[in-house]
């Protein structure tokens, strides 16, 4: 399986906003890093874990 066949068959889900942890955050320019990390690899897909957090 080719390196680019094998990033198309994963994905990432992120917690938006305050994680579990108070002190951790995934702000809008993290969002802004996972997609250029996603477009550059062929990441299959890429979600949030809630819209309404």
């Amino acid at each position: 399986m080719t390196p680019i066949r094998s990033w198309k068959l994963m994905g990432a889900t992120v917690l938006n906003g305050q994680n579990d942890t108070s002190n951790e955050y995934f702000t809008l320019d993290d969002a802004q890093k996972i997609n250029t990390f996603a477009l550059s690899t062929s990441l299959g897909r890429l979600s949030m874990w809630s819209l309404n957090r």
